[in-house]
């Protein structure tokens, strides 16, 4: 025992870099300071004399007309015209309060962005159109938005700060409407009369400009724009609406250069939160909306600086991050659900198509992008000439993406045949930590695809409730370890925190045999563990087959219990053997046990908008030591590897 303790004592040492970088990264956020005046300066020198945003003006009939008489945007025409049958939607104070009163999170928050893709509809149609049919309703919305309390979403309001009108704060939810208010001016011009024109321009500086420039100036004293200082999703999200709308609509070249600087200076806390692998921690689903809003970020300050300022220059990251969606893939278009990814999740191939584009990648999405004009306004970006270089590279062939792909510093390693065309089993392993962005606990999770089919893995969010971002997250099964691939140690869960973290102790990749052993000991509050070591093994040939081997080591005799999770159906085929099926596909899962002797019992979990059955595999008696395998095959002459 000590000769074992010992050795992993040295080679955990060795494998603390992935968690210490992290660490450092975190470490080196850029803190707020006052707004250089030189550096606005430089910048006012390179924006244009006027305001502009994304797309053109409704009085440049050349274009809108040509669109329109294309016919391709009928959708969001008919789509107008259906909301003009309808009143505008309206957010009562019931409504917003019901986050607080009644633990609905989502009631409020889906509202706020119906009505917002509700005015950018009537905005596009008119556009299209130039007819005045919309405007009435669109000046309707317009004086609705500022009228409104608060212009955030509920849970970002948990002081209702906001609601009371003691202090504006900018968040997803105010970013997202200056954008989308300040394109609506942008677009539209005159169609508004001056006196609308004023007060939304009044609004947008009361709720969004001036809270944000006051920041900066007083070390975010209020905590009116914490997002500065984020190395999430929310930086970019917010930066992009902030600078968007104030070059949209702020006819000083410096007062607009103030944001741009802002906008230079903060977005590298966002590059900061990936890490130097490119991995992304919050998973595809907030990779798509953060880095969608890195690109419009991108996008805008180039086009008003005459490609002058460009925020991916000198990043030696950038390429890195612009792989991760494709090297996320499993296999055959699947893609993990890791922490609070929706189920199912896929890339944005329109992210995936402008960073190779842009970048000169070739096009590892082998998908052209098809780009649908609906709400946000933002989307006219992709409508219009932007920097993509789109003579360079083409879509073509799906690639072979390989045999694997790893992400040492995030953890994260995706195993597969290597025939891109394979049925066979391919599987995604996680290690990282339990501090992670949207994390859920889930050291040791793991994820297995049969041909198109996730059958076994990661759930995905569950439904989000004012619980998910609290202190109570982890008592939400799908958030906390329970409801995922690992083990119940003495009827204890993992902990959260970056203290519970995968070591990585043995990593050994092979043409016919990849293995990642790591120690997950950490992950558990139970005086009883010596260690607990999950490694997992892949074998390509003769025979595909993914095994999961827990060694475990206890001072004194504890109950174990390991689980799996799928959407799909199983049933018990012999004493050692489970079948889980989903569509065509289908997996065999060989079970070997300390005693020989085990229970299974399902539980159906209903937190997610896709429920999905956790099978808890519970060993009968508890032990001190021993080994606990899974092995995943087709079974046709299947082989243990070990």
């Amino acid at each position: 025992m000590m000769k074992l303790n010992s050795a992993l004592i040295v080679l955990l040492s060795m494998n603390l870099f992935g968690t210490a970088q992290s660490l450092k990264q975190e470490e080196q956020v850029l803190s707020i300071v006052p707004i250089d005046m030189r550096r606005v300066e430089e910048l006012a020198l390179l924006l244009p004399e006027k305001p502009r945003g994304f797309g053109m003006p409704i009085d440049n009939r050349q274009i809108w007309d040509s669109m329109h008489a294309s016919g391709d945007f009928m959708h969001l025409i008919n789509s107008a015209d259906d909301f003009l049958d309808e009143p505008y939607p309206q957010l009562t104070d019931e409504i917003y309060l019901s986050f607080f009163n009644s633990n609905d999170s989502e009631r409020s928050k889906n509202l706020i962005v119906k009505r917002r893709n509700i005015l950018s509809t009537w905005v596009l149609a008119e556009c299209l159109t130039d007819d005045g049919k919309y405007l009435g309703a669109i000046k309707h919305a317009i004086l609705d938005i500022i009228a409104l309390k608060s212009w955030n979403f509920p849970a970002e309001d948990r002081q209702k700060t906001n609601f009371h009108g003691t202090q504006y704060t900018i968040n997803l939810s105010p970013a997202a409407y200056a954008h989308e208010l300040a394109q609506t001016m942008y677009l539209l011009g005159d169609r508004l009369d001056n006196t609308l024109r004023k007060k939304l321009l009044k609004s947008l500086y009361i709720r969004v400009f001036d809270p944000a420039l006051q920041a900066v100036e007083t070390n975010n004293a209020n905590k009116a724009f914490v997002s500065l200082t984020n190395t999430g999703n929310h930086n970019a999200v917010t930066l992009s609406g902030v600078t968007g709308a104030a070059l949209c609509v702020i006819n000083s070249p410096i007062e607009r250069a103030k944001f741009v600087a802002m906008a230079e200076r903060y977005i590298l806390n966002s590059f900061q939160g990936y890490l130097d692998d490119g991995y992304c921690t919050e998973g595809i689903s907030y990779f798509n909306y953060g880095f969608n809003h890195i690109i419009l970020l991108r996008e805008n300050i180039l086009q008003a600086t005459g490609n002058s300022l460009d925020i991916f220059s000198n990043n030696e990251k950038i390429k890195k991050i612009a792989l991760f969606a494709t090297h996320m893939e499993i296999a055959n278009g699947v893609f993990p659900a890791i922490g609070d990814c929706s189920p199912y999740p896929k890339p944005n191939v329109n992210i995936v198509e402008y960073l190779n584009k842009s970048l000169g990648i070739s096009n590892a999405s082998g998908e052209a992008a098809t780009i649908k004009l609906i709400p946000p306004l933002t989307n006219l970006m992709y409508f219009f000439p932007n920097n993509m270089l789109v003579t360079t590279i083409v879509a073509g062939e799906r690639p072979n993406i390989g045999v694997r792909s790893f992400f040492e510093i995030g953890g994260i390693l995706n195993v597969r045949s290597g025939d891109k065309e394979s049925k066979h089993l391919a599987g995604c392993i996680k290690g990282g930590n339990n501090a992670e962005k949207h994390n859920h606990n889930d050291l040791g999770s793991f994820s297995v695809v049969k041909g198109d089919e996730l059958l076994m893995g990661d759930p995905g969010l569950p439904i989000y409730t004012s619980k998910q971002f609290s202190p109570h997250r982890y008592t939400i099964k799908t958030n906390a370890s329970y409801g995922h691939p690992v083990p119940l140690i003495d009827n204890r869960q993992q902990s959260a925190g970056i203290d519970a973290r995968a070591r990585i102790i043995r990593k050994h990749f092979t043409d016919t045999l990849d293995i990642l052993e790591m120690d997950i000991s950490s992950a558990y509050d139970v005086p009883s563990v010596n260690y607990i070591i999950r490694k997992f093994a892949y074998k390509r040939q003769p025979e595909v087959c993914l095994e999961v081997v827990d060694s475990v080591s206890f001072s004194k005799p504890v109950s174990y219990e390991t689980a799996l999770i799928t959407r799909g159906t199983w049933k018990q085929v012999s004493e050692t053997c489970i079948e889980i099926r989903k569509g065509e596909e289908k997996v065999t899962v060989d079970i070997d046990v300390p005693g020989g002797r085990y229970t299974v019992q399902e539980e159906t979990i209903t937190e997610s908008q896709l429920p999905y059955k956790r099978i808890a595999i519970k060993i009968d008696k508890p032990f001190s030591s021993g080994s606990v395998k899974l092995s995943f095959s087709d079974r046709e002459n299947f082989v243990a590897i070990f």
